[in-house]
């Protein structure tokens, strides 16, 4: 359960979150093929589901929050686990492409 005092917060939390995520949604698409910079291209993607997986458990986590009688720390901890099976993912993905020239840590690292 979460004090009054932060209802504020959760709101222009979740509000911030929200219209990011839809920007991202919106640049996405638009963004050019070939992208200018040198890297491999899974480097970019694993960045872009990052960030809207960071979007989303801030959306959800806040409107969770704004719940009454709802205790945020069961669907903080779910979030939590699933952003660590996506960077685990993402770590393997990264390592096994062959579009990296570094080793699998430093490739990782780049992140």
């Amino acid at each position: 359960m979460t004090h009054a005092d932060y209802r504020d917060m959760l709101v222009a939390i979740a509000g911030a979150a929200g219209a990011l995520t839809g920007l991202l949604f919106v640049a996405l698409p638009v963004a050019p093929r070939r992208d200018p910079t040198p890297g491999p291209r899974i480097i970019r993607q694993v960045r872009a589901g990052a960030a809207l997986l960071a979007f989303t458990n801030a959306v959800a986590v806040s409107l969770f929050g704004l719940v009454p009688q709802t205790n945020v720390g069961y669907p903080s901890v779910t979030l939590g686990v699933i952003g660590l099976f996506f960077t685990a993912a993402s770590i393997r993905s990264v390592a096994s492409s062959g579009a990296t020239h570094r080793s699998p840590a430093s490739a990782a690292a780049a992140c």
